[in-house]
């Protein structure tokens, strides 16, 4: 009547995965992580089973692009600018182009000397909202790319930051 699973003997990476990040081990996290929870797995007439898998993989998703922001913000990560840009990168990537993650991503890769990494991203993103859903960027998007254009010893000495998040 039952299915059980001895924990100790079967390793889930899943689990694993979930522990390290949790646990503030975000580069062993990030080595783990591979994509999404069992992609390309479905199960016909289960929507209960697909809408859960597609909130585990998205809960998942965020838990690993959280890592990467985490590794590539901290000076004291032990990256070097080359592998903290490129965790930028992976985070934008895992937080599917959100917006903010987008603006997080190009004020880092600015910091980091980057300007034209971080105006590349911006270009990406406003040609996938054009393209996917007929939009443009945020306000607050087009500031902090106009800032990014200006000569650096122009631009002002701090990037426009994001607007307090506002009471709901």
């Amino acid at each position: 009547e039952e299915v059980g699973i001895d924990r100790a003997r079967l390793v889930l990476d899943a689990a694993e995965f979930e522990a390290l990040a949790k646990g503030g081990r975000h580069r062993d996290a990030l080595d783990l992580y591979r994509g999404d929870l069992l992609e390309g797995f479905h199960i016909a007439n289960a929507p209960d089973f697909e809408r859960w898998l597609d909130e585990e993989r998205q809960r998942l998703r965020e838990l690993a692009a959280q890592a990467a922001w985490n590794l590539a913000e901290r000076d004291d990560a032990g990256c070097t600018d080359v592998e903290r840009v490129a965790l930028v990168h992976r985070a934008v990537q895992l937080s599917q182009g959100d917006e903010p993650g987008v603006r997080r991503g190009m004020r880092l890769l600015a910091r980091l000397g980057d300007r034209r990494g971080a105006l590349a991203l911006c270009e990406r993103f406003t040609a996938r909202l054009r393209d996917e859903l007929g939009a443009a960027p945020a306000a607050e998007t087009l500031r902090l790319a106009a800032e990014l254009r200006r000569p650096p010893e122009e631009a002002s000495e701090a990037l426009p930051s994001e607007p307090a998040p506002t009471a709901a």
